[in-house]
């Protein structure tokens, strides 16, 4: 059988991808734990868009050295950075445009869902929109501090001041927040949400996701790195999530 690189016309090709392979440069990729997205599992950096994230910077000539950060950290570090670095799978907004710059669109999330113990959904479907919720001053909501639910969210929860308790923990400890009544109700990715129900912390724990008709449709997520990246690296990175990155938005 001929391997990929044994016909005429794709030796060029072949030439090409393994002198990119061989030149590649080191570079710190950081991300945040949300599975299955991105998480560090027994020492080793996994999920979905962590692998195809892997196989996207060798395309673009970078040999990845993925690292688990807190999400404010990733933030402070990569205003602050003195050398090219990115990150994985961030929303954009204007504030982090200002020291940053994003990629094309990775991924599309699912809609966000609000999760509240059982025993107060009712009081919780009560309300007829997520902004109707997030006014009702009696009702506490947590959020991971340094995390961004996307543009409209993001500024009911600004709204909201002091009654939002803000936690830089991991967010299965949030959500165990809600199932045992510390909090009244958190912001939740779906897909995220699917996977973090499997872990100790969270079984029997009786919790429900409410959906809002004013929740937007799923934010998209993209490559975020420092000012530090070039513009001619940028293009690269553009181009081989072009080609990795299967079903973009």
């Amino acid at each position: 059988m001929l391997n990929r690189c044994s016909l005429p016309y794709a030796l060029t090709a072949c030439a090409m991808a393994a002198a990119a392979e061989a030149s590649a440069e080191p570079m710190v990729v950081s991300y945040i734990s949300k599975p299955p997205y991105y998480y560090t599992e027994a020492g080793q950096a996994k999920g979905f868009l962590l692998e195809r994230s892997r196989e996207m910077f060798r395309h673009a000539g970078i040999e990845p050295q993925f690292e688990e950060r807190p999400a404010k950290r990733i933030l402070s570090e990569m205003e602050q950075a003195q050398e090219p670095t990115c990150s994985i799978g961030w929303f954009k907004n204007p504030e982090r445009e200002k020291f940053a710059r994003f990629s094309v669109a990775i991924h599309q999330d699912q809609p966000m869902a609000v999760l509240t113990h059982a025993d107060r959904a009712a009081k919780v479907r009560q309300h007829k929109s997520l902004q109707e919720l997030t006014e009702n001053l009696s009702l506490r909501l947590v959020v991971t501090d340094g995390y961004s639910y996307g543009p409209y969210i993001d500024n009911l929860i600004a709204a909201m001041g002091r009654r939002v308790e803000r936690a830089s923990v991991s967010p299965v400890t949030n959500l165990r927040k809600v199932g045992v009544g510390f909090v009244d109700y958190a912001i939740v990715d779906v897909d995220e949400l699917t996977y973090l129900r499997q872990m100790p912390e969270l079984k029997g724990l009786k919790l429900e996701t409410v959906p809002f008709p004013d929740i937007p449709a799923g934010n998209v997520r993209y490559i975020m790195c420092a000012r530090t990246i070039g513009v001619e690296l940028m293009q690269r990175i553009n181009t081989a999530i072009q080609t990795v990155f299967p079903n973009k938005p």
